[in-house]
């Protein structure tokens, strides 16, 4: 996980900024910038993620095909996860299994 440290103007005090990277939101470039992850990676993940309907849950990344499980441990420390996936990049809130 990365973090950028930055002082409080006022107060002098270090916050930490949360730079992991939402893969239900997240565009191939996005995805490129954890560590680990190369454009054939990141397709992959987005595959996945277009085919589940956006990831519920942090297991969920071993669907991706490909991925080890040592891959996919790496990659589950950089990423976080929002659910349902909302914003422009999600593709849908709705998953195929919940019909």
């Amino acid at each position: 996980m990365y973090l950028l440290l930055s002082w409080g103007s006022l107060s002098g005090q270090v916050s930490a900024v949360d730079q992991r990277v939402d893969v239900n939101l997240a565009t191939q470039k996005q995805l490129e910038r954890i560590r680990g992850v190369g454009p054939v990676t990141a397709r992959l993940i987005l595959g996945s993620r277009r085919q589940l309907g956006g990831f519920r849950n942090y297991d969920e990344i071993n669907a991706v095909p490909k991925l080890s499980r040592t891959a996919a441990d790496r990659i589950r420390r950089e990423m976080k996860l929002e659910w349902p996936p909302a914003g422009p990049q999600a593709e849908t809130g709705e998953r195929k299994d919940s019909k």
